[in-house]
């Protein structure tokens, strides 16, 4: 009971960096931020120790199935995580390494439920999915830094559908080349004296 209200409420607090509200505030949206590259940071080394186990003969890390749920991936998150608040390629790089996280960390739930699963991880399963799903949730929620209630600047030319698209703008007519002179002009009805 306790390691799941743990996961949950980190879960939870990791998510809110998805909702509108916290992403307006840049307080709120950086303290999001440096909670959710700590996290990455903790699960990273434990999954780093738990690596560097599976080199040694221990009979008891032969085979940890805590590795879906603790392994290096989150390192890598652990430094991308700030740098996606820089620019949208960073965001991208950040939110496909969350998604692989708590992607691995879902087929360990699922693995727990297989007949070949050997170790009963209920309570790191409880402590651990919640957070990589918020982080998670919480990248794919996040758009790029704007405002709340202000719409990003488009580029010069491009204007808004009636949908809410962007549609690209109407390009003018191409120069009639090599027709014959007049060809495009109106004509003027002749003078009647």
């Amino acid at each position: 009971g306790r390691h799941l209200a743990a996961g949950l409420l980190l879960g939870a607090v990791l998510a809110a960096g998805g909702i509108p509200r916290v992403r307006a505030s840049a307080r709120l949206r950086r303290s999001v931020l440096v909670l959710a590259a700590g996290w990455s940071l903790a699960a990273g080394g434990a999954g780093s120790v738990l690596v560097l186990l599976l080199a040694t003969d221990h009979t008891f890390t032969w085979w940890n199935e805590n590795l879906f749920l603790f392994n290096p991936l989150p390192l890598a998150a652990a430094v991308l995580l700030p740098l996606s608040a820089r620019s949208e390629t960073w965001r991208r790089r950040a939110r496909a390494l969350a998604a692989a996280v708590a992607g691995l960390a879902l087929a360990g739930l699922v693995w727990q439920a297989a007949p070949a699963s050997t170790q009963r991880n209920a309570a790191f399963l409880a402590l651990a999915l919640p957070p990589h799903l918020g982080v998670a949730w919480s990248l794919r929620r996040r758009t790029p830094s704007a405002p709340a209630g202000k719409e990003r600047a488009r580029p010069a030319g491009v204007r808004r559908a009636h949908v809410g698209r962007l549609r690209p703008p109407v390009a003018a007519p191409p120069a009639s080349h090599g027709a014959p002179e007049g060809a495009g002009e109106r004509r003027r009805p002749p003078d009647r004296a």
